[in-house]
């Protein structure tokens, strides 16, 4: 799931090329709803992020932006959820 909306060109290349994964793409957290409690693998940018957030389900966070030092860390940690930063943003 993403919280990041990205070209329509890049969301339809995503589910070619990964055709027996289900990927859900919103406009923020708000828009995402419910949505976020069954994703397993999570695009955000980290600011928006909170401990609320971090469900049994999630195995991994992609932050695609600044924020890493606003995150849960302590329980994604906790919880075993790998967390990476996208190359290229400082």
């Amino acid at each position: 799931m993403s919280s990041i909306l990205p070209p329509q060109e890049l969301r339809e290349e995503v589910i070619h090329d990964f055709p027996s994964g289900d990927f859900l793409f919103f406009d923020g957290l708000e828009a995402a709803g419910e949505s976020f409690y069954e994703a397993e693998v999570f695009i955000i940018y980290g600011q928006d992020l909170t401990a609320e957030h971090i469900t049994t389900k999630l195995k991994w966070i992609m932050v695609m932006s600044e924020g890493m030092d606003e995150m849960p860390l302590k329980t994604c940690n906790e919880k075993g959820i790998l967390i990476t930063k996208c190359k290229g943003n400082s």
